[in-house]
Protein backbone atom coordinates (compact mmCIF):
# COMPACT_ATOMS: atom_id res chain seq x y z
CA UNK A 1 0.00 0.00 0.00
CA UNK A 2 1.39 3.51 -1.07
CA UNK A 3 2.11 6.02 1.50
CA UNK A 4 0.20 8.56 -0.50
CA UNK A 5 -3.41 6.02 -0.50
CA UNK A 6 -3.08 5.82 3.81
CA UNK A 7 -2.70 9.64 3.84
CA UNK A 8 -6.14 9.92 2.64
CA UNK A 9 -7.39 8.09 5.22
CA UNK A 10 -7.24 9.42 8.92
CA UNK A 11 -8.99 6.93 10.33
CA UNK A 12 -6.68 4.24 8.86
CA UNK A 13 -3.25 6.14 9.93
CA UNK A 14 -5.13 5.27 13.57
CA UNK A 15 -5.27 1.84 12.64
CA UNK A 16 -1.82 1.85 11.17
CA UNK A 17 -0.59 2.89 14.36
CA UNK A 18 -2.43 0.79 16.80
CA UNK A 19 -1.16 -2.17 14.24
CA UNK A 20 2.46 -1.39 14.50
CA UNK A 21 1.83 -1.23 18.14
CA UNK A 22 0.52 -5.24 17.70
CA UNK A 23 3.87 -6.17 15.82
CA UNK A 24 5.99 -5.32 17.90
CA UNK A 25 3.86 -6.85 21.09
CA UNK A 26 3.73 -9.81 19.07
CA UNK A 27 7.63 -9.87 18.21
CA UNK A 28 8.15 -9.39 22.72
CA UNK A 29 5.68 -12.49 22.55
CA UNK A 30 8.08 -14.82 20.71
CA UNK A 31 10.58 -13.48 22.60
CA UNK A 32 8.97 -14.93 25.77
CA UNK A 33 7.95 -18.17 24.21
CA UNK A 34 11.82 -18.85 23.08
CA UNK A 35 12.97 -17.64 26.33
CA UNK A 36 10.53 -19.43 27.99
CA UNK A 37 11.41 -22.71 25.96
CA UNK A 38 15.36 -22.68 26.56
CA UNK A 39 15.00 -21.85 30.43
CA UNK A 40 12.00 -23.79 31.47
CA UNK A 41 10.46 -19.93 32.74
CA UNK A 42 6.73 -20.63 33.14
CA UNK A 43 6.20 -16.84 34.05
CA UNK A 44 7.64 -16.14 30.32
CA UNK A 45 5.41 -18.63 29.10
CA UNK A 46 2.14 -17.20 30.59
CA UNK A 47 4.06 -13.06 29.99
CA UNK A 48 4.28 -14.63 26.22
CA UNK A 49 0.68 -15.75 26.13
CA UNK A 50 -0.61 -12.64 27.49
CA UNK A 51 1.27 -10.49 25.15
CA UNK A 52 0.39 -12.75 22.34
CA UNK A 53 -3.50 -12.24 23.26
CA UNK A 54 -2.75 -8.00 23.24
CA UNK A 55 -0.96 -8.63 20.17
CA UNK A 56 -3.94 -10.12 18.20
CA UNK A 57 -6.52 -7.52 19.99
CA UNK A 58 -4.46 -4.47 18.60
CA UNK A 59 -3.98 -6.40 14.87
CA UNK A 60 -7.51 -6.94 14.56
CA UNK A 61 -8.93 -3.72 13.91
CA UNK A 62 -6.74 -2.73 11.00
CA UNK A 63 -7.52 -6.20 9.31
CA UNK A 64 -11.22 -6.28 10.31
CA UNK A 65 -11.43 -2.10 8.41
CA UNK A 66 -9.36 -3.56 5.44
CA UNK A 67 -11.60 -6.05 4.98
CA UNK A 68 -14.43 -3.94 3.57
CA UNK A 69 -12.14 -0.87 2.73
CA UNK A 70 -9.82 -1.14 -0.08
CA UNK A 71 -8.34 1.97 -1.74
CA UNK A 72 -6.29 2.16 -5.06
CA UNK A 73 -3.35 0.23 -4.48
CA UNK A 74 -5.92 -3.09 -3.83
CA UNK A 75 -7.42 -2.44 -7.84
CA UNK A 76 -4.39 -1.21 -9.95
CA UNK A 77 -3.17 -5.17 -10.47
CA UNK A 78 -6.33 -6.05 -12.02
CA UNK A 79 -7.08 -2.81 -13.46
CA UNK A 80 -3.59 -3.16 -15.26
CA UNK A 81 -4.64 -6.48 -16.61
CA UNK A 82 -8.05 -5.76 -17.71
CA UNK A 83 -6.87 -2.84 -20.05
CA UNK A 84 -4.12 -4.61 -21.57
CA UNK A 85 -6.49 -7.60 -22.30
CA UNK A 86 -8.80 -5.08 -23.61
CA UNK A 87 -12.34 -6.07 -24.74
CA UNK A 88 -12.08 -8.78 -26.63
CA UNK A 89 -13.63 -11.61 -24.29
CA UNK A 90 -17.10 -8.90 -24.96
CA UNK A 91 -18.92 -9.59 -27.70
CA UNK A 92 -21.37 -6.39 -28.64
CA UNK A 93 -25.08 -7.81 -28.93
CA UNK A 94 -27.53 -6.99 -31.33
CA UNK A 95 -29.88 -5.18 -28.63
CA UNK A 96 -27.17 -2.60 -27.45
CA UNK A 97 -26.34 -4.48 -24.16
CA UNK A 98 -24.27 -7.06 -23.42
CA UNK A 99 -24.03 -8.90 -20.02
CA UNK A 100 -20.55 -9.31 -18.69
CA UNK A 101 -21.05 -10.73 -15.41
CA UNK A 102 -24.08 -11.03 -12.39
CA UNK A 103 -23.13 -11.69 -9.22
CA UNK A 104 -26.35 -13.05 -7.00
CA UNK A 105 -26.96 -12.01 -3.61
CA UNK A 106 -26.20 -14.45 -0.31
CA UNK A 107 -29.80 -14.14 0.74
CA UNK A 108 -33.05 -14.14 -0.62
CA UNK A 109 -31.54 -14.02 -4.77
CA UNK A 110 -34.94 -14.04 -6.12
CA UNK A 111 -36.11 -11.11 -4.46
CA UNK A 112 -33.15 -8.63 -3.49
CA UNK A 113 -32.20 -5.47 -5.07
CA UNK A 114 -30.33 -5.07 -7.92
CA UNK A 115 -27.37 -2.79 -8.56
CA UNK A 116 -26.68 -2.49 -12.06
CA UNK A 117 -22.62 -1.16 -13.18
CA UNK A 118 -22.37 -0.35 -16.50
CA UNK A 119 -20.14 1.48 -19.14
CA UNK A 120 -20.09 2.54 -22.44
CA UNK A 121 -18.78 -0.47 -24.45
CA UNK A 122 -17.38 2.31 -27.01
CA UNK A 123 -16.15 5.43 -26.74
CA UNK A 124 -17.57 8.40 -28.80
CA UNK A 125 -15.01 8.19 -31.71
CA UNK A 126 -15.63 4.46 -31.96
CA UNK A 127 -13.39 3.27 -30.24
CA UNK A 128 -13.47 0.04 -27.67
CA UNK A 129 -13.92 1.38 -24.27
CA UNK A 130 -10.93 -0.31 -22.48
CA UNK A 131 -10.99 2.15 -19.82
CA UNK A 132 -14.27 1.96 -18.63
CA UNK A 133 -14.83 -1.94 -19.30
CA UNK A 134 -11.51 -2.20 -17.26
CA UNK A 135 -12.97 -0.79 -14.05
CA UNK A 136 -15.70 -3.00 -14.17
CA UNK A 137 -13.51 -6.11 -14.34
CA UNK A 138 -11.53 -4.60 -11.74
CA UNK A 139 -14.19 -3.96 -9.39
CA UNK A 140 -16.06 -7.50 -10.29
CA UNK A 141 -13.00 -9.40 -8.81
CA UNK A 142 -13.39 -7.79 -5.69
CA UNK A 143 -16.91 -8.17 -4.91
CA UNK A 144 -16.90 -11.90 -6.06
CA UNK A 145 -14.71 -12.38 -2.65
CA UNK A 146 -17.23 -10.87 -0.72
CA UNK A 147 -21.17 -11.75 0.61
CA UNK A 148 -23.51 -9.52 -0.22
CA UNK A 149 -27.36 -8.41 0.55
CA UNK A 150 -27.85 -7.11 -3.39
CA UNK A 151 -27.32 -8.81 -6.70
CA UNK A 152 -24.60 -6.83 -8.66
CA UNK A 153 -25.05 -6.80 -12.65
CA UNK A 154 -21.90 -5.96 -14.88
CA UNK A 155 -23.27 -4.47 -18.40
CA UNK A 156 -21.75 -2.78 -21.37
CA UNK A 157 -24.17 -0.63 -23.20
CA UNK A 158 -24.22 0.61 -26.77
CA UNK A 159 -26.61 3.13 -28.64
CA UNK A 160 -25.45 6.36 -26.76
CA UNK A 161 -25.58 8.32 -29.67
CA UNK A 162 -29.07 6.65 -30.78
CA UNK A 163 -31.21 8.15 -28.13
CA UNK A 164 -29.80 5.88 -25.51
CA UNK A 165 -31.28 2.63 -26.83
CA UNK A 166 -29.02 0.14 -25.36
CA UNK A 167 -30.09 1.26 -21.86
CA UNK A 168 -33.24 1.59 -22.96
CA UNK A 169 -33.50 -1.88 -24.80
CA UNK A 170 -32.45 -3.54 -21.47
CA UNK A 171 -34.66 -2.35 -19.51
CA UNK A 172 -37.43 -2.66 -21.53
CA UNK A 173 -36.29 -6.54 -21.56
CA UNK A 174 -37.13 -6.56 -18.28
CA UNK A 175 -40.31 -8.36 -16.49
CA UNK A 176 -41.69 -5.30 -14.72
CA UNK A 177 -41.36 -7.64 -11.48
CA UNK A 178 -37.50 -7.78 -11.95
CA UNK A 179 -37.40 -4.11 -13.23
CA UNK A 180 -38.94 -2.96 -9.66
CA UNK A 181 -35.73 -4.97 -8.04
CA UNK A 182 -33.30 -2.36 -9.60
CA UNK A 183 -32.71 -0.05 -7.61
CA UNK A 184 -29.39 2.15 -9.06
CA UNK A 185 -26.96 2.22 -11.54
CA UNK A 186 -23.55 3.34 -11.84
CA UNK A 187 -22.48 4.40 -14.61
CA UNK A 188 -18.50 4.85 -15.52
CA UNK A 189 -18.02 7.24 -17.86
CA UNK A 190 -15.01 8.37 -19.06
CA UNK A 191 -12.36 7.99 -16.37
CA UNK A 192 -8.43 7.60 -16.03
CA UNK A 193 -6.94 10.96 -16.78
CA UNK A 194 -4.32 12.56 -14.56
CA UNK A 195 -4.88 15.62 -13.29
CA UNK A 196 -8.63 15.56 -13.53
CA UNK A 197 -11.04 15.85 -10.96
CA UNK A 198 -13.69 13.61 -10.37
CA UNK A 199 -17.30 14.66 -11.06
CA UNK A 200 -20.55 13.05 -10.70
CA UNK A 201 -23.04 13.33 -13.59
CA UNK A 202 -26.44 13.43 -12.60
CA UNK A 203 -29.30 13.64 -15.39
CA UNK A 204 -31.48 16.45 -13.73
CA UNK A 205 -28.33 17.96 -11.89
CA UNK A 206 -29.95 16.82 -8.36
CA UNK A 207 -28.74 14.93 -5.34
CA UNK A 208 -29.57 11.36 -4.67
CA UNK A 209 -28.66 8.41 -2.15
CA UNK A 210 -26.54 7.22 -4.54
CA UNK A 211 -24.80 11.00 -5.37
CA UNK A 212 -24.09 11.04 -2.16
CA UNK A 213 -22.67 7.63 -1.55
CA UNK A 214 -20.13 8.09 -4.07
CA UNK A 215 -19.22 11.77 -3.10
CA UNK A 216 -18.31 10.19 0.46
CA UNK A 217 -15.86 7.41 -1.27
CA UNK A 218 -14.45 9.84 -3.71
CA UNK A 219 -13.06 11.84 -0.36
CA UNK A 220 -12.36 8.71 0.90
CA UNK A 221 -10.20 6.99 -2.24
CA UNK A 222 -9.00 9.87 -3.71
CA UNK A 223 -8.66 12.54 -1.29
CA UNK A 224 -10.93 14.71 -3.33
CA UNK A 225 -14.28 16.52 -3.24
CA UNK A 226 -16.15 15.77 -6.27
CA UNK A 227 -18.20 17.98 -8.04
CA UNK A 228 -21.95 17.66 -9.26
CA UNK A 229 -22.85 18.51 -12.94
CA UNK A 230 -25.68 17.65 -15.18
CA UNK A 231 -25.45 14.80 -18.14
CA UNK A 232 -28.30 13.58 -19.90
CA UNK A 233 -25.77 11.98 -22.62
CA UNK A 234 -25.17 8.72 -21.08
CA UNK A 235 -26.53 5.88 -20.21
CA UNK A 236 -27.31 6.16 -16.51
CA UNK A 237 -30.72 8.70 -17.91
CA UNK A 238 -32.39 5.88 -19.38
CA UNK A 239 -32.66 4.66 -15.71
CA UNK A 240 -33.43 8.03 -14.23
CA UNK A 241 -36.53 8.33 -16.72
CA UNK A 242 -38.05 5.08 -15.27
CA UNK A 243 -37.34 6.32 -11.71
CA UNK A 244 -34.06 4.56 -10.40
CA UNK A 245 -31.54 6.81 -9.23
CA UNK A 246 -28.49 6.26 -11.26
CA UNK A 247 -25.05 8.73 -11.28
CA UNK A 248 -22.00 8.72 -13.57
CA UNK A 249 -18.60 8.65 -12.75
CA UNK A 250 -16.35 11.17 -14.67
CA UNK A 251 -13.13 12.87 -15.28
CA UNK A 252 -13.09 15.62 -17.66
CA UNK A 253 -9.97 15.29 -19.89
CA UNK A 254 -8.13 14.15 -23.35
CA UNK A 255 -5.03 12.74 -22.36
CA UNK A 256 -5.22 8.68 -22.27
CA UNK A 257 -6.03 6.85 -19.50
CA UNK A 258 -3.24 6.25 -16.57
CA UNK A 259 -3.62 3.14 -14.45
CA UNK A 260 -3.27 5.05 -11.02
CA UNK A 261 -6.07 6.75 -11.86
CA UNK A 262 -8.17 4.26 -13.16
CA UNK A 263 -7.08 2.27 -10.22
CA UNK A 264 -8.80 5.14 -7.91
CA UNK A 265 -11.74 5.20 -10.25
CA UNK A 266 -12.11 1.66 -9.24
CA UNK A 267 -11.42 2.10 -5.60
CA UNK A 268 -14.22 4.61 -5.49
CA UNK A 269 -16.74 2.50 -7.21
CA UNK A 270 -16.10 -0.35 -5.42
CA UNK A 271 -16.36 1.59 -1.96
CA UNK A 272 -19.89 2.48 -3.01
CA UNK A 273 -20.74 -1.25 -4.20
CA UNK A 274 -19.61 -2.42 -0.79
CA UNK A 275 -21.31 0.03 0.83
CA UNK A 276 -24.63 -1.03 -0.85
CA UNK A 277 -23.41 -4.84 -1.09
CA UNK A 278 -23.67 -4.89 3.54
CA UNK A 279 -26.93 -2.99 3.18
CA UNK A 280 -28.94 -5.93 4.72
CA UNK A 281 -31.64 -3.83 5.72
CA UNK A 282 -32.23 -2.27 2.87
CA UNK A 283 -31.46 0.67 3.90
CA UNK A 284 -30.67 2.51 0.46
CA UNK A 285 -34.42 1.31 -1.07
CA UNK A 286 -35.69 3.24 1.76
CA UNK A 287 -33.75 6.19 1.45
CA UNK A 288 -34.55 6.26 -2.46
CA UNK A 289 -38.71 5.31 -2.17
CA UNK A 290 -38.41 8.07 0.10
CA UNK A 291 -39.00 10.47 -3.14
CA UNK A 292 -41.58 9.82 -5.23
CA UNK A 293 -41.25 7.94 -8.24
CA UNK A 294 -42.23 11.26 -10.19
CA UNK A 295 -39.81 13.27 -8.84
CA UNK A 296 -37.10 10.85 -9.19
CA UNK A 297 -37.94 10.06 -13.37
CA UNK A 298 -37.93 14.63 -13.68
CA UNK A 299 -35.80 16.14 -16.26
CA UNK A 300 -34.91 19.30 -16.42
CA UNK A 301 -34.21 22.38 -18.60
CA UNK A 302 -32.23 24.54 -16.45
CA UNK A 303 -31.85 28.53 -17.39
CA UNK A 304 -28.22 29.14 -18.95
CA UNK A 305 -27.58 25.19 -18.90
CA UNK A 306 -29.96 23.35 -20.99
CA UNK A 307 -29.83 23.58 -24.73
CA UNK A 308 -32.60 23.53 -26.41
CA UNK A 309 -34.02 20.03 -27.37
CA UNK A 310 -33.36 19.82 -31.32
CA UNK A 311 -33.58 15.97 -31.73
CA UNK A 312 -36.03 14.47 -34.17
CA UNK A 313 -38.59 11.37 -32.51
CA UNK A 314 -39.83 11.01 -29.05
CA UNK A 315 -36.92 9.20 -28.07
CA UNK A 316 -34.22 11.56 -28.86
CA UNK A 317 -36.81 14.53 -27.67
CA UNK A 318 -36.70 12.21 -23.56
CA UNK A 319 -33.14 12.09 -23.52
CA UNK A 320 -32.35 15.64 -24.26
CA UNK A 321 -35.26 16.68 -21.68
CA UNK A 322 -33.74 13.49 -19.75
CA UNK A 323 -37.82 12.06 -18.46
CA UNK A 324 -40.55 10.48 -20.20
CA UNK A 325 -43.11 11.81 -22.14
CA UNK A 326 -46.87 11.12 -21.77
CA UNK A 327 -49.15 11.55 -24.76
CA UNK A 328 -51.97 13.36 -23.80
CA UNK A 329 -53.86 12.24 -26.86
CA UNK A 330 -54.46 16.02 -27.59
CA UNK A 331 -53.20 18.23 -30.03
CA UNK A 332 -52.80 22.52 -29.89
CA UNK A 333 -54.39 24.75 -32.47
CA UNK A 334 -50.99 24.30 -34.96
CA UNK A 335 -51.35 20.50 -35.13
CA UNK A 336 -48.69 19.87 -32.35
CA UNK A 337 -49.01 16.91 -30.10
CA UNK A 338 -49.25 17.44 -26.36
CA UNK A 339 -46.99 15.66 -24.22
CA UNK A 340 -46.57 16.08 -20.65
CA UNK A 341 -43.54 15.89 -18.23
CA UNK A 342 -41.65 16.74 -15.23
CA UNK A 343 -39.01 18.73 -15.56
CA UNK A 344 -36.69 20.91 -13.07
CA UNK A 345 -36.97 24.34 -14.38
CA UNK A 346 -36.32 28.29 -13.36
CA UNK A 347 -34.25 27.07 -10.55
CA UNK A 348 -37.29 25.27 -8.66
CA UNK A 349 -36.07 22.80 -5.52
CA UNK A 350 -39.17 20.60 -7.14
CA UNK A 351 -40.12 19.92 -10.83
CA UNK A 352 -42.73 20.94 -12.42
CA UNK A 353 -45.89 20.06 -14.77
CA UNK A 354 -44.89 21.21 -18.39
CA UNK A 355 -46.95 20.23 -21.50
CA UNK A 356 -44.44 19.66 -24.59
CA UNK A 357 -45.87 20.58 -27.95
CA UNK A 358 -44.07 17.97 -30.44
CA UNK A 359 -44.56 19.04 -34.51
CA UNK A 360 -45.35 15.64 -36.14
CA UNK A 361 -43.35 15.88 -39.54
CA UNK A 362 -40.71 15.78 -38.33
CA UNK A 363 -41.01 15.04 -34.57
CA UNK A 364 -39.51 18.00 -32.61
CA UNK A 365 -40.26 20.09 -29.88
CA UNK A 366 -42.44 23.62 -30.71
CA UNK A 367 -42.54 24.44 -27.53
CA UNK A 368 -42.80 23.90 -23.73
CA UNK A 369 -45.55 25.51 -21.89
CA UNK A 370 -45.25 25.48 -17.65
CA UNK A 371 -47.93 24.60 -15.27
CA UNK A 372 -47.67 28.67 -13.73
CA UNK A 373 -49.73 27.55 -10.83
CA UNK A 374 -47.07 25.16 -9.51
CA UNK A 375 -44.36 27.87 -9.62
CA UNK A 376 -45.32 29.75 -6.37
CA UNK A 377 -44.61 32.92 -7.97
CA UNK A 378 -46.89 35.08 -10.02
CA UNK A 379 -46.02 37.29 -12.91
CA UNK A 380 -44.59 40.37 -10.28
CA UNK A 381 -42.17 37.85 -9.35
CA UNK A 382 -41.62 35.91 -12.54
CA UNK A 383 -40.15 39.05 -14.66
CA UNK A 384 -37.90 40.39 -12.22
CA UNK A 385 -36.03 36.96 -12.28
CA UNK A 386 -35.93 36.74 -15.84
CA UNK A 387 -34.98 40.02 -16.32
CA UNK A 388 -31.81 39.39 -13.36
CA UNK A 389 -30.81 36.62 -16.05
CA UNK A 390 -31.14 37.47 -19.38
CA UNK A 391 -31.83 41.31 -18.60
CA UNK A 392 -34.39 43.64 -19.95
CA UNK A 393 -37.13 41.46 -21.92
CA UNK A 394 -38.68 43.21 -25.49
CA UNK A 395 -42.40 43.53 -25.52
CA UNK A 396 -44.57 42.34 -28.14
CA UNK A 397 -48.01 42.68 -28.73
CA UNK A 398 -49.68 39.35 -28.57
CA UNK A 399 -53.14 38.34 -31.31
CA UNK A 400 -55.29 38.61 -28.22
CA UNK A 401 -54.67 41.97 -27.66
CA UNK A 402 -52.69 41.26 -24.60
CA UNK A 403 -49.03 41.96 -24.69
CA UNK A 404 -46.02 39.78 -23.74
CA UNK A 405 -42.55 40.17 -23.04
CA UNK A 406 -39.44 37.75 -24.44
CA UNK A 407 -36.65 36.87 -22.84
CA UNK A 408 -33.45 34.98 -24.35
CA UNK A 409 -31.67 32.64 -23.41
CA UNK A 410 -28.61 32.91 -26.05
CA UNK A 411 -26.81 29.96 -23.64
CA UNK A 412 -29.44 27.41 -24.26
CA UNK A 413 -30.44 29.13 -27.48
CA UNK A 414 -34.80 29.48 -26.18
CA UNK A 415 -37.04 32.21 -25.63
CA UNK A 416 -39.03 32.90 -22.75
CA UNK A 417 -42.00 34.13 -23.27
CA UNK A 418 -44.64 35.60 -20.45
CA UNK A 419 -47.59 36.59 -21.42
CA UNK A 420 -50.94 38.22 -19.77
CA UNK A 421 -54.05 35.55 -19.89
CA UNK A 422 -57.87 36.78 -18.77
CA UNK A 423 -60.07 34.09 -17.51
CA UNK A 424 -63.31 33.93 -16.45
CA UNK A 425 -65.09 36.92 -15.03
CA UNK A 426 -65.06 36.58 -11.13
CA UNK A 427 -68.27 37.10 -9.05
CA UNK A 428 -67.93 40.76 -8.57
CA UNK A 429 -67.72 40.85 -12.63
CA UNK A 430 -64.32 41.95 -13.05
CA UNK A 431 -62.19 39.53 -15.23
CA UNK A 432 -59.55 37.57 -13.92
CA UNK A 433 -56.09 38.05 -15.00
CA UNK A 434 -53.37 35.33 -14.71
CA UNK A 435 -50.46 34.58 -17.04
CA UNK A 436 -48.70 31.74 -19.29
CA UNK A 437 -44.97 31.33 -19.34
CA UNK A 438 -44.03 29.31 -22.52
CA UNK A 439 -40.30 28.16 -23.83
CA UNK A 440 -39.28 28.01 -28.05
CA UNK A 441 -36.59 27.86 -30.02
CA UNK A 442 -34.35 31.03 -30.45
Amino acid sequence: MKIAYMLRDPLDLVFLFIYVIGVLVLIFAAMQFLHAVLYKDTKARRDGMRALLLGVVLLAPRIVYHQFRLDASDYKKAVTSAYQSGTDAILETGDGYTLIAVQQADTDPANADIVVLSTALYTPDGAPNAAGLAVLKAVSEQTLKKKSAVELRYIAFTGEEDALAGARNYLSSLPEEEKARVVADIQVGDIGHADAEFQIAVSNGRENPLTDRLVKSVKRMSGQKATMRADKSADHTAFSMEGIVSAALTQEGDAAPEMDELAKAAAVVGDTVQGLMRDKNSRFRTEVEATPVAVRAAGAFQLQVDAWPSGTGIPAIEQQLGTRLTDTGTSDADGCKIYTAQLYILQQDAPIPVEVHVTTAPERVDQITVDTSALGMDEAMLRPMLTNFFGEGSEKAAENGSHETIYLDSAAQAVYHVSATTTAETGAGVPAVGYTLSITAA
